[in-house]
């Protein structure tokens, strides 16, 4: 199977269910790398992770490539009646985000600016 064809169904089926077009293209350019390094449908996970492994940038970058291809994946299986590879396909990690916080003397200064 083609890959580029069953992209094209599965952003088709994203616009059928009335998904967001913003949502439509950022599955349209994850999915189009993949297709284009691709162009067979891989069915086992070793070339989906060699794939994933190609991608630079943040951990966050390469994370959203593997939810775009797990999403693609799950409506593929389905769709074809194919195993899903995404199953045997660990998550990249993402380092956890320590947010910043205020103490508790920053939020009063903060709280009384405000009311005044």
């Amino acid at each position: 199977m083609k890959t580029q064809k069953a992209v094209d169904e599965f952003l088709l089926s994203r616009q059928s269910r009335n998904l967001s077009p913003i949502t439509i293209t950022w599955y349209r350019d994850k999915l189009k790398l993949f297709a284009r390094a691709y162009p067979k449908l891989p069915k086992k996970p070793g070339p989906i992770e060699e794939y994933l492994a190609t991608i630079k940038g943040e951990p966050e970058t390469r994370h959203a490539q593997f939810r775009a291809l797990r999403a693609f994946y799950t409506f593929a299986s389905q769709r074809y009646d194919l195993r899903d590879p995404m199953t045997k396909v660990d998550p990249p990690r993402c380092p956890k985000k320590i947010m910043a916080t205020l103490e508790p003397v920053e939020m009063m200064r903060l709280l009384t600016s405000s009311s005044s």
